[in-house]
Parts: structure tokens; sequence; C-alpha cells
């Protein structure tokens, strides 16, 4: 082979040697080449083609085909490796900039320390060793996911939504930044310590102040509480015995479970609908203010309240109180020691009432006047005595007559001691039983017993006594304490009968008539008549008959007083000749001195000369013997007079 310059110096050397058989013979053409080229040939089939190798004054080395090296290259200072096949860099591999680009399987990089100043480029996957479908992988474009057993787990969006389970973001806007999900049951734990607090907290704000916590969930395993807060501080509590509180860590419920609210002025719960509204005015409300337990339905509807899935209690909007109950009825013991109030449906009956297994009860009414104080009205006493007690002046008025509250209606009243029933102007105060009438008092002041047009006379006031058959008018009856009927006054058939002492009929009965509040005549009970001084009496006789005079007046000189005696007699004789019908004796002071009347006024007689004896005489009462003919049988009617008093007179056989 030899070396053959040819050309000008100024621009290049071609070594030129003679062809060979064979693909190893290196061939300098000669033609023209190209600047800082090397040229090669290969003679395949007897074609010859010439390959440019192109070294440039650098030292770099572009072959458009590969470089093959049997042996160890050492690299000094170098930037670029481009290999087919396997690198080994027993110090590591730096990459300064443009990445590291690794197309196809890739192995032997872990003989040591990789460190990437700038980045390493991957087509799709991270996957591990032997585990092949466990890997990070590049699915998309801005997208991360990691997958294990061939299923992807985990994926960070172009958005930057955390996606667990599933490729599909949660609620876009407020819900979508962090999803997990699962086909079946899906959760999350958050595990701490037994005295220590596990949390979720809700931030507006990096800068260290309280918006870095302005809502939380939180967990304290110390006491099992979970609270739930916000603007910093907490709201909602659950202990660990599943009591409520809402404004208080610890609820303090009596017994079993529940919720409290709690609020330094006022807590409160509200219930509301689209129907309500929700503005502060809206909707139902139970609240605590102060000391006050309150129920209010701020809308204009009623309020209703159940029991065994029926409506028993309303209050309309206008505050009527409505009470049903049902078939069922009223129950006179109750649940508690309370007012019980209840309307039975099947018969319309309302009953309200007082209980109390302690003891007795009674039901009382309040009203007040004014601004003053309530004070009891009207009270039921547990004997079901109906009082009115709370003033001297109290009326019970009927009805819409007149004018409610005056004179002029019809009502009953308790004035100081009187009590008063009185009916409006014009009416009549009727007394009825079972629906029939059997008393009234007229507007005029007339009563009417079993009658409904009792008398009236002019300028007078009376009673009108009506019988209910046959001649009897009606009568007034007198009885005393033991049920005895001591007198009456009966009309019958045109009539008028006065009795006296009608049960027992003693001795001593009596008619008495009365003047000025002094007696001025009586009939005692075998009648005898006294008019003031004036006594008649009168007898059924027959034969000799006696007539005592007694309650005669002293006159200090152990002799009775004036006194005159006047018999009259019907169907009976003085004597056996005579036949006097009348007789007069009367004596002047003394118990002898006496003159008789015959039956002329100017007939004179001496005591001797009449059938008349004077025995028994006393300073107070004597006694006349009258001798009258055998078998004359008849009646003696006797006036007697005396000074100053009225004579007792009887009359004996």
């Amino acid at each position: 082979m030899a070396l053959k310059l040819k050309g000008s110096t100024s621009g290049f050397v071609a070594l030129d040697s003679p062809a060979v058989a064979g693909n190893n013979t290196i061939t300098l053409p000669d033609s023209n080449g190209s600047a800082n080229a090397v040229w090669a040939n290969d003679n395949t089939a007897g074609v010859t083609t010439y390959t440019q190798v192109t070294i440039n004054r650098n030292g770099d080395i572009v072959t458009p085909g590969t470089l093959s090296i049997g042996g160890t290259i050492t690299y000094e200072d170098v930037t670029n490796v481009d290999s087919v096949g396997l690198v080994t860099a027993a110090q590591g591999v730096r990459i300064n900039g443009g990445g590291l680009s690794i197309i196809g399987v890739t192995t032997g990089l872990n003989a040591g320390l990789s460190t990437f100043t700038s980045g390493v480029g991957i087509a799709d996957s991270i996957f591990h060793t032997g585990d092949t479908n466990t890997a990070i992988r590049f699915p998309a474009a801005d997208t991360i996911t990691a997958e294990t057993a061939g299923t992807e787990r985990l994926r960070v969006d172009s958005s930057g939504r955390l996606l667990l389970g599933t490729t599909t973001e949660g609620f876009a806007t407020y819900g979508d930044k962090f999803t997990i999900a699962n086909s079946s049951h899906c959760g999350m734990t958050i595990r701490s310590g037994t005295s220590s607090y596990g949390t979720v907290y809700f931030s507006d704000g990096d800068d260290g102040s309280a918006d870095e916590v302005r809502g939380f969930l939180e967990y304290y395993h110390s006491d099992n509480r979970l609270a739930l807060g916000t603007n910093g501080s907490p709201r909602l509590n659950i202990t660990a015995t599943g009591l409520v509180g809402i404004g208080t860590a610890v609820p303090a419920i009596p017994s079993g479970g529940g919720l409290e609210i709690h609020h330094s002025d006022v807590a409160r719960l509200k219930l509301s609908t689209t129907s309500t509204g929700v503005a502060s005015g809206d909707g139902f409300q139970i609240y605590m203010s102060d000391s006050s337990a309150i129920l209010e339905n701020k809308e204009n509807a009623e309020m209703r309240f159940y029991t065994n899935a029926v409506e028993r209690l309303r209050i309309n909007s206008v505050g009527q109180i409505s009470i049903r109950g049902t078939t069922t009825a009223f129950d006179t013991t109750g649940d508690l020691d309370s007012l019980q109030l209840y309307y039975e449906t099947d018969s319309g009956q309302a009953s309200i009432g007082p209980y109390s297994s302690g003891g007795s009860t009674y039901l009382s009414f309040y009203t007040n006047a004014g601004a003053a104080a309530a004070t009891e009205k009207l009270r039921i006493t547990s004997a079901g005595q109906l009082q009115a007690t709370s003033a001297a002046d109290v009326r019970f008025t009927l009805g819409s007559s007149g004018t409610v509250g005056t004179n002029d209606s019809v009502h009953i009243r308790a004035d100081s001691a009187d009590l008063k029933f009185m009916a409006a102007s014009g009416g009549t105060t009727l007394f009825e039983s079972n629906g029939n009438e059997t008393f009234r008092i007229t507007s005029g002041g007339n009563l009417g017993v079993n009658c409904d047009s009792p008398t009236s006379l002019t300028n007078s006031r009376g009673i009108t006594l009506q019988g209910s058959g046959g001649t009897a008018a009606g009568f007034i009856n007198f009885m005393d304490s033991a049920d005895n009927s001591d007198g009456r006054i009966l009309a019958d058939d045109g009539q008028l009968y006065i009795h006296a002492d009608i049960s027992d009929n003693t001795a001593d009965s009596l008619i008495i008539f009365n003047v000025d509040s002094s007696e001025k005549a009586r009939i005692n009970y075998n009648g005898n008549f006294t008019v003031q001084r004036y006594t008649v009496a009168s007898e059924n006789t027959s034969g000799d008959f006696k007539i005592t005079v007694s309650g005669l007046t002293n006159n200090a000189g152990s002799n009775w007083r004036k006194c005159g005696v006047f018999v009259i007699y019907n169907g009976i004789n003085t004597d056996a000749t005579s036949s006097r019908s009348a007789v007069g004796y009367y004596g002047v002071g003394g118990l002898t001195n006496w003159s008789w009347l015959g039956t002329n006024e100017d007939d004179v007689f001496t005591a001797d000369t009449l059938p008349v004896t004077l025995d028994n005489a006393t300073t107070t009462s004597f006694r006349l013997n009258f001798n009258v003919a055998d078998g004359n049988t008849g009646s003696v009617t006797v006036f007697v007079n005396a000074w100053n008093v009225r004579p007792i007179v009887s009359i004996a056989g």
C-alpha cells in the first residue's frame, strides 16, 4: 500500500491504496472529497460504497453508521455519550442539562448513586424490577399515576387534583381537589396517640395567625370527644357517651342521651321550610331566654301536638286552644297530679278538672283589673260548691238582655249580706220544676204561685196562690223545726180557712191578731175570741154550765178590778119560769156588789132573783155557775170585758 499526495497541499492529504479483495481495505478515493472527512469504502458484490466519517478540528467524530470498539474506551472530560449497548459508569452518571432519555427496557442503573442536576426523561413509566405491574406512570400530559397489581391506585391530574381509586374527580369547584373512591365501602383513617388529637383543619391563611385554623374537625382521644369548630372555636361536641352539646363541651343530661344547646344569653333551636322562609323572624323556634323557656311559631299558622299519631291539641294563630281526645271517656284520675283537659269526640263532651293522688282539689279562676295583680274570682270546691267570694258585690249574669254589668240585666247578685235575683227591665223572674212553672215574680213585684198571671192591685203588691185542680185555690202553711204544721191559711171554693196548730191540737193553740206590734185580738183553741180587753167565748152545752173568768188585775185591796160579763143563750133557758136570752153581770171593785140585766135593758134584777151563783172568787179570777132547766141543749156565747187586761174565759158543763 502506498501513500500518495495529490492535489494542492493546502487542501487535503489523501491516502490511496490499490483495491484488494474483501471489505477490510481502506481506500482513499482519488476524487475530491469533503473537508475534514475520511472516506471508507465497502465493496459488496463488486459494488464499492463510500461512507464519509468526519473528524473536525475539535476532535469530534461524526459517523452515520455504528462505531464499534472491541476494547475499553476511556472517556476524559466528555459531555455526551451515545451508546447502543450497555453503559457501565464506575463513578456514576452526571447529567448537567438536557435530561436523560431512556428508550426501551433499562437495567443496570443500580450500580451506585445517580445524581441528576437537571432532569430524567421517561416516556411512560418507572416500574419495579421483577414486579413490572407495579409502577409510576405518566399516562397523559401533566398527569402522574401510581399502579399496583396493574391497577391504577393514585392519580395527580393536570389540574393538581389528587384522586385515590378513581380517575373521576369529586364535586366540581368545591370538592374536587382530593377524591377517594371505591366500588364498595370506602373510608379514610387518621390514627393518633391514645391521649392525642386527630384533626382536620380548614384554613384561609398561612401567616401563623388564627386564619390557619378557621374551621376544624377534631377528635380528642383522651376523653373520646369529637368536636366541630368554626371561626377558630369549637361549636358542636359529641361526648364518649353520645351526648351532643352545641356551645358546650360538657353537655349535662339527667339520664339517657340528649342534646344540649348553650349560649350565654339565648339558646335557640329553629326549624324552617321553603314556605316559612329563613329570616330570623321565620319558622318555628324553641329557645331559652335567660331563665324563660319559649316555644314560638313565628308564622301566621297553628301549632299542633300529636300522640299515638293523632292530633290532640292545637293552638291556632289567634291563640285559641283546641283539645281533642278519642272515644275514651274522661280519665278521672289521669296520669299525673295535675289539671286535666279533655274532649271526647264521640259524645262531644269537654271536661276540665284537677286531680291529686294525695288529697282533695279545687278549681280556681283568676282575673285582674288594670295592671293590678290577678285575684281569684271563682272557685269550684272538691264538694262541688261554686264559690265567688272575691268581693262583696258579685254578679252572675245570664243572657244578653238589657245592659250587661248593670242592674238592667238578668243576673243573680250577692250584694254584701243580700242575695238578689234580678230580671232585666220589664222582665219576670220565673221558677220552674221539670219545665213547669211553679213560682214567678212579675216586674211589678207581684208573686204568683202556680199562677202565670198573679193579681195586680193599684199601688199594691201581693201574692196569688192558684190551685192545681178541684175547688182548692191555695194555702200558706207554717211549720216548726220539728216538722209540725203550726198554722195554715187555706182558700177553698170561696171560703178562707185560718188554722192554728194543725199538727198538735194542743190546749194552748191560739190565733192572735196584732196591730202596731201589739196584740189586738185572739182566738184560742176552744173558739174564744178576744179583742184587746174583750174576750168572746162560745160553747155547746146541755144543762147546767160554768163560766170561769181569770187573768184579772189585782186592785191592791184584795179585790179584782172592774169586770163585766155578758151571756147570750141560744136554745136554753136559765130557769124553768123565765125565758131570758141574755143576762149581764158586772162588778165594780167588790166581790159581792153585782147587778143583773134581764131581757130588757130596763129590767134590773138582783143576783138572788137569777139562777146564777158566784164562787171561787180571788183577786184575779172568779167563776159563775148557771142553773138551767133540765133537758135544755144549745150554745152559750160569753163576752167578758176587764179593766186594763185581756181576760181568759172558759166554759164547762
